[in-house]
């Protein structure tokens, strides 16, 4: 396994830099997100009882449920409650994260970052027109590309240390870009 990838499961708590300074939400709301997407892993679902989550944000109950309805209020994350045989069986909310536009600003800015340092003749005529095209462009995260490509992490992982898998790092998850990868896919096969 590579060592240079880390993993959501491997870390304390972890919350984006376009997360942490966005103004939407409360910074305990932003605690909750973070100890929610370290239960969360790669599939981007949570499964957290409120009592235990307000324990581990160090909060208290109440408090805690109105961190939850500010992050579903902002589009962060979509709550899926139980119901029926599911609700008797006391079994707990799923938080599902969702991608946000706070985020594509982030991503896109990193791209173009990149770009420029790896790219110093960009004008700035043409950086502007980069990050337009990057914002209107959708992203896919490190799942997904597993299953378009249809290789293992493993691999994937080698791609983009030793051969120059284009991606975008938001924090510690991979970005790709879908006409990206096809492009770099078509120069391999000429080579």
């Amino acid at each position: 396994m590579n060592n240079n990838i880390m993993l959501l499961e491997n870390v304390d708590v972890f919350i984006p830099n376009a997360l942490m300074s966005f103004r939407g939400i409360s910074q305990g709301a932003k605690l909750a997100w973070a100890k929610l997407a370290q239960h969360a892993g790669e599939k981007g679902e949570a499964y957290s009882d409120i009592e235990t989550l307000a324990h581990e944000v160090g909060t208290q109950k109440r408090q805690c449920v109105r961190y939850i309805q500010e992050l579903e209020k902002n589009n962060l994350i979509k709550v899926i409650r139980p119901e029926g045989v599911d609700k008797l069986g006391h079994k707990t909310n799923c938080y599902i994260f969702l991608w946000n536009e706070i985020y594509d600003t982030a991503v896109v800015r990193e791209s173009v970052e990149r770009e420029s340092i790896e790219k110093e003749s960009h004008t700035k005529e043409k950086k502007g027109r980069v990050w337009m095209e990057e914002k209107e462009n959708n992203f896919i995260g490190l799942p997904k590309l597993i299953k378009y490509l249809n290789l293992s992490r493993i691999r994937i992982c080698k791609l983009i240390k030793h051969e120059k898998l284009p991606y975008y790092k938001l924090g510690n998850r991979y970005y790709f870009k879908l006409t990206e990868i096809d492009e770099y896919l078509s120069s391999k096969k000429l080579q």
